[in-house]
């Protein structure tokens, strides 16, 4: 299948400590797919 990102947000959690680690980071993708049509005799019963 072909996989395409559309949207990616990326934010630190708000209690994540001011200094040293990050902390938890929290990411939302959008994704679009498309699926490759089956060859012929693939899938078929």
């Amino acid at each position: 299948p072909f996989l395409f990102i559309d949207e990616m947000s990326m934010r630190r959690d708000a209690n994540a400590p001011a200094s040293g680690a990050a902390g938890k980071l929290v990411v939302h993708l959008l994704v679009r797919g498309y699926l490759q049509p089956a060859s012929a005799g693939e899938g078929e019963q």
